[in-house]
């Protein structure tokens, strides 16, 4: 029979995730954790808002980092050797 792709490993199998998926993963867990910690320390709306606040700010600086570190990076250096057309 033939099927397309019987022979191959799924990819989410043969490849680890990006970076950018590993960091919304720990995200989700300190997120998780904060509001673990909000309720066993009795945390009143605004000191949450607070923290949360603070998770997410970390959070969209590391997403900046890995931005600036991972597509910009390779798209200059791909420029930097870029080759004009010849016929």
């Amino acid at each position: 029979m033939g099927a397309i792709g019987r022979d191959k490993a799924p990819c989410c199998a043969c490849e680890p995730p990006p970076p950018i998926v590993r960091a919304g993963r720990g995200v989700a867990a300190a997120m998780a954790a904060l509001g673990a910690f909000a309720i066993a320390t009795h945390l009143d709306l605004v000191h949450f808002l607070q923290a949360y606040a603070a998770v997410y700010v970390c959070a969209a600086v590391a997403a900046t980092v890995m931005m600036i570190r991972g597509p910009f990076r390779l798209a200059y250096r791909g420029a930097a050797i870029a080759q004009p057309a010849t016929r």
